[in-house]
């Protein structure tokens, strides 16, 4: 019999799919919290490792226009998917901005 491993998130996770730009590939978002986020590519062979820094952008359209996301944070996870990676990174800034 398995032991369940215990959630040590704070933050609420909302299931969300939005475009994000990694600079040198493109992913999509399938959760999100204000600590943290998890990231699909369909990019198989990024070299990213637990521990590297990353900077992704998500553009949102909103009623007002364009607002812009920039998150600055820490790869904490690498999972090998079908056809590409998952990243979950955890959340050190969060900026938000509209584009103008």
């Amino acid at each position: 019999m398995g032991t369940a491993m215990k959630d040590s998130r704070k933050e609420e996770r909302f299931s969300v799919a939005h475009s994000v730009n990694l600079g040198n590939a493109g992913g999509i978002t399938r959760d999100f919290s204000t600590s943290g986020m998890y990231i699909e590519t369909a990019v198989p062979d990024m070299p990213y490792v637990p521990g590297d820094k990353i900077g992704p952008t998500i553009k949102l359209d909103c009623p007002w226009g364009e607002l812009i996301l920039k998150c600055n944070g820490e790869i904490v996870r690498v999972e090998n998917r079908q056809g590409g990676i998952g990243l979950a990174m955890k959340i050190n800034e969060l900026a938000m901005a509209t584009d103008s």
